[in-house]
């Protein structure tokens, strides 16, 4: 967290998973937002991953049940977004980011 606190008067953006994201929220409850993109459903995040063909079937696995227990805690996050149509995706997390830094 050192180097959070060190980074006053800059906007940082993590990509990181569900325990970090609300670690960070509760230590920076005012300075942070939080964003759950969840995935469709678990089906669809299952396909997504076997379709990349990068992953063997035990870790998709693997994902795909934590995915399941991470989505249990995303009410615990400020907003979800629903990651079905990426660029509508990526708009809605731009303007939930843009509207929070220009507060």
């Amino acid at each position: 967290f050192s180097e959070l606190e060190n980074a006053k008067e800059k906007n940082l953006i993590f990509d990181i998973d569900v325990i970090g994201g609300l670690n960070i929220k509760r230590k920076f409850k005012e300075q942070s937002l939080t964003i759950f993109i969840k995935p469709p459903s678990l089906d669809e995040l299952e396909k997504r991953l076997k379709n990349r063909n990068s992953e063997t079937d035990s870790n998709i696995k693997i994902r795909v049940d934590k995915a399941k227990d991470e989505m249990l805690l995303a009410d615990k996050f400020d907003y979800i977004v629903e990651n079905d149509i990426l660029e509508k995706s990526y708009k809605e997390v731009f303007k939930l980011v843009n509207n929070f830094i220009n507060e």
